[in-house]
């Protein structure tokens, strides 16, 4: 009777990798749409407009000065480029919008990122209030003054 208990179980795990390894190629392959594909090719094709490389200036005031200095980072032109064009296409053509959604855009991943650097820091900081407990423990036990002290 273990003998088939162990050759079920081994069964059923050996099922149960095969399915996990499956799934985590199914999720990674990618899926072919040729509808979609012929759609962005006409829809490129439609809309060929001369390109103009945009620059920010260095000397700009206010709001412009906060999308140059987005500029200045590794791929922040394009990602500005991107962005200005997802709000034109979206109806929003304000020179201000830019930079307002690039400001809230920026806010929002500091609100994300602030409780985990929190986390960290507290964690740190535990680990050494803990390693200070411990040596003093150690040292009180082997009756020894704290250095420094």
């Amino acid at each position: 009777m273990a003998l088939i208990t162990n050759l079920l179980l081994f069964l059923l795990t050996g099922g149960t990798l095969c399915l996990l390894i499956w799934t985590s190629f199914e999720l990674f392959r990618s899926e072919e749409d040729p509808l979609s594909d012929r759609l962005e090719g006409l829809q490129s094709q439609a809309m060929v407009v001369a390109a103009r490389a945009t620059r920010r200036k260095a000397s700009a005031r206010g709001l412009d000065r906060f999308l140059y200095l987005i500029a200045l980072v590794p791929g922040g032109e394009d990602w500005l480029n991107g962005t200005e064009r997802l709000l034109a296409q979206a109806g929003i053509r304000r020179k201000s919008a830019l930079a307002l959604y690039c400001i809230f855009v920026l806010l929002f991943v500091v609100f994300l990122l602030g409780p985990i650097l929190a986390h960290i820091i507290w964690g740190i900081a535990s680990i050494w209030v803990l390693y200070r407990v411990i040596r003093g423990y150690l040292l009180f036990k082997d009756n020894r003054p704290v250095p420094g002290m």
